[in-house]
């Protein structure tokens, strides 16, 4: 496909982080994301992108599990997104799971979120507007999807896991509701952070089999931004929690020529994903 001339690209060398992160071990997953990181000091990057919930794992019994895992949007997950960016004059992505305090320090929300990071340190937030059951055992919606605009990528739309999916797995499929937000946005990026989790329908499937369908079915996620000045990174842990496997897959998707433009090799294994991916540059 040919890129029509006023929709210039360049490159942006993006880092997913597709890790297995042990369950309730914070400080331990922190430093191993570091470690990950600085094994690519050698490459230039732009963008670092990790996976939902990265630094505490995903499942939780109720609000009295995920207690003690709770940040503020100050706390050690921002923290270290912030020294991140600035160390690599890097934007970063990573989720968390957020709690929001009254006046008297007492929690009045919690969220399932990440953080957005410019190399200059400023924070973009956003909480996961469809929760999935293992959501639901801790936290409330985030009231709506979310685009910005930030300087050098355009309008940028980040996604949590289950944001791409119908609501509560009950609205028409073709309604699309992230997708025709994205699209209305005109959104230049796509950035998920993924908890996806493996399907069962996919045991005995060859992985390079099982990865295929799972970008086509988040590029049919994405219709209605098929063939418009978008990209898509999507970064997705992997490993197991109790009886929750996680698919792996991270991948770049270019939905302008409907193309993968590079993922992870394995839905299995852990690994920092270094890619060249185009972003297109509408003129104004």
């Amino acid at each position: 496909m040919l890129i029509p001339p006023h929709l210039p690209v360049r490159t942006l060398s993006v880092l997913l982080l597709q890790t297995y992160p042990l369950h309730k071990r914070t400080q331990r997953n922190i430093e191993h994301a570091n470690i990950l990181i600085q094994r690519n000091n050698d490459k230039h990057v732009d963008m670092i992108i990790l996976p939902e919930m990265a630094f505490t794992g995903y499942v939780f019994k109720d609000k009295e599990d995920i207690h003690p895992y709770l940040e503020t949007n100050t706390g050690v997950t921002v923290q270290w997104a912030i020294k991140t960016a600035k160390d690599k004059n890097a934007f970063v992505q990573v989720g968390y799971p957020e709690k929001v305090l009254d006046d008297t320090g007492a929690i009045i929300h919690r969220y399932n979120s990440v953080v957005f990071v410019t190399p200059e340190g400023a924070t973009y937030h956003h909480r996961k507007h469809f929760l999935y059951v293992a959501d639901e055992t801790w936290a409330e919606e985030g009231p709506h999807f979310t685009a910005w605009n930030i300087e050098g990528l355009g309008a940028v739309c980040p996604a949590i896991c289950m944001d791409f999916s119908p609501y509560r797995f009950e609205a028409p499929f073709e309604a699309y509701e992230f997708a025709t937000f994205a699209a209305k946005n005109k959104a230049n990026l796509i950035l998920g952070s993924m908890n996806w989790l493996m399907s069962p329908k996919e045991e005995g499937v060859t992985s390079e089999d099982a990865m295929r369908r799972l970008y086509q079915y988040w590029a049919l996620r994405l219709t209605p931004c098929l063939g418009t000045a978008c990209t898509v990174l999507v970064c997705n842990r992997v490993g197991t929690e109790a009886d929750t496997t996680f698919a792996g897959s991270s991948v770049a998707i270019d939905l302008l020529r409907k193309a993968v433009v590079g993922a992870a090799e394995s839905q299995i294994e852990e690994s920092a994903v270094y890619l060249d991916v185009p972003i297109y540059n509408p003129v104004s």
